[in-house]
């Protein structure tokens, strides 16, 4: 049986044994007594437990999160059922050795089975919260963690694009970083000079100088300093296992541009965060980018 079909059971029985014990708490006011008074007093509040005993049931079978954590609800249900059932019994004991008697020993015992399971469930569900919470906590502190270490990757890798002295040592950090930070591993660095388009450094493996043009001139229409990820409008040319595309247009000052390119074969999204990294990365090889050809310039003259 699946997790979720146990769930669902688990989920049933709560809300089956929650129905049976309301009615078996109504039948048990109206043999009693016949004082109607006398019934409503001894009969709702336990009928009332045990429909909400059902109501959880049902509730719990709209909140999907709870899912994982039904068998151990139960057991905690089951193990207040037990702690008030002794309850019970040393009451039914006491009776027994006072009065000599075991007058309404059934009653007693559904009486405190009743409320002990529902105590137990509310305790059980706020035992769930409490470790979903920690779970969300603990994912929490991971993803900040993965983000700290990218961080840091990212300001290494922009500290050595900075110091590079040639377009071939940005080309080199930059598709290293980017296969660091977003896990694409496939990666060019290209640059349009008249455009006239030149593959500066690749690891690529399964696509076309072609393809790769037309990627690049594709980018010279974005914003210069920003990444943009595309699923839709690939090439046809491109391998058809790639599922994303990244391109960012490192600078761009109308004679010469410099492009990076990498695709992915995953359908995961790369997350806002690491996305703003990414941006932070091309601005760094952006600024390198523009005082390597300034230098070129000068010296050109």
């Amino acid at each position: 049986m699946s997790s979720h079909a146990q769930a669902a059971s688990l989920r049933g029985l709560l809300g089956t044994v929650g129905v049976v014990l309301a009615v078996v708490q109504v039948l048990h006011g109206l043999q009693q007594t016949t004082v109607l008074v006398a019934q409503l007093v001894d009969a709702v509040p336990f009928a009332a437990a045990g429909l909400a005993m059902a109501y959880t049931g049902y509730w719990l079978s709209q909140e999907p999160e709870y899912e994982g954590d039904m068998e151990r609800i139960l057991l905690w249900g089951a193990g207040g059922a037990l702690a008030f059932l002794s309850v019970a019994a040393l009451m039914l004991f006491g009776q027994q050795v006072t009065l000599g008697t075991l007058n309404r020993a059934s009653y007693v015992a559904v009486d405190n089975i009743t409320i002990g399971i529902l105590s137990g469930v509310l305790v059980g569900l706020y035992d769930a919260q409490s470790r979903g919470r920690l779970r969300e906590l603990q994912a929490e502190r991971d993803r900040i963690e993965r983000f700290a270490q990218k961080a840091a990757d990212v300001n290494n890798y922009g500290r050595a694009i900075l110091q590079a002295s040639v377009v071939e040592e940005v080309a080199a950090y930059s598709i290293e970083a980017v296969e660091t930070l977003t896990g694409f591993y496939e990666t060019a660095f290209v640059e349009i000079v008249d455009d006239e388009i030149e593959i500066v450094g690749s690891t690529w493996t399964r696509a076309d100088d072609e393809t790769v043009a037309k990627l690049a001139r594709s980018a010279r229409r974005q914003s210069p300093r920003e990444a943009e990820i595309s699923a839709t409008e690939l090439p046809a040319s491109l391998d058809e296992n790639v599922e994303q595309v990244l391109t960012a247009l490192v600078t761009d000052d109308g004679d010469t541009a410099a492009v990076l390119i990498s695709v992915s074969h995953s359908e995961d999204d790369v997350d806002e965060a690491d996305a703003e990294l990414l941006e932070l990365l091309v601005s760094h090889a952006g600024e390198a980018l523009d005082g390597i050809y300034r230098r070129q310039s000068v010296g050109n003259v």
